[in-house]
């Protein structure tokens, strides 16, 4: 192969590198707090900028690792949670189950870590309402947690196999 080829090809690679910044991530697990469930779903999020954020959401369908979705969000001031602000991050979930339901929204309170969460769906363009709620704990899955955010709704909608 051509060797200036070659060099051309890394140092355009290096120059879309360097202008690329490591972004932290923060895991945030759900839970209904005050000594109720911990559910084996949990987040890790890293910050876009701009008020934009992406997610890796584990464990939304089954408590298995492998259960993943990626979400994208928008930071919204007003958010389906109590507080100061929060992240909508949509959800597709029901969408591959082909279910007829327009949307799924995990609402994230601010700061992540310490603030309340909501799953908010749409139904059919005309009524929206919470499905789960609770409070955000840092870290991932909490030993003993054998239940999804999703698995009441996911159970009455038949979706379990």
């Amino acid at each position: 192969m051509n060797k200036y080829l070659l060099m051309c090809a890394a140092a355009a690679m290096a120059a879309a590198a360097s202008g690329q910044v490591a972004r932290a991530s923060v895991t945030v697990h759900l839970a209904t707090g005050g000594g109720g469930t911990n559910f084996c779903s949990y987040f890790v999020i890293t910050s876009g900028g701009g008020g934009l954020y992406a997610a890796k959401h584990v464990g939304g369908v089954t408590c298995a690792p492998t259960s993943v979705v990626y979400d994208a969000g928008v930071r919204d001031q007003k958010g389906e949670v109590p507080g100061g602000g929060s992240v909508q991050f949509a959800d597709d979930t029901f969408a591959k189950a082909g279910l007829a339901f327009d949307g799924l929204d995990f609402d994230l309170g601010l700061p992540f870590g310490s603030a309340r969460w909501a799953v908010v769906m749409s139904e059919n363009g005309t009524s929206a309402f919470v499905l789960n709620s609770g409070y955000q704990m840092p870290g991932g899955p909490k030993p003993g947690a054998k239940k999804t955010v999703l698995h009441d709704a996911i159970v009455a909608l038949g979706m379990k196999k």
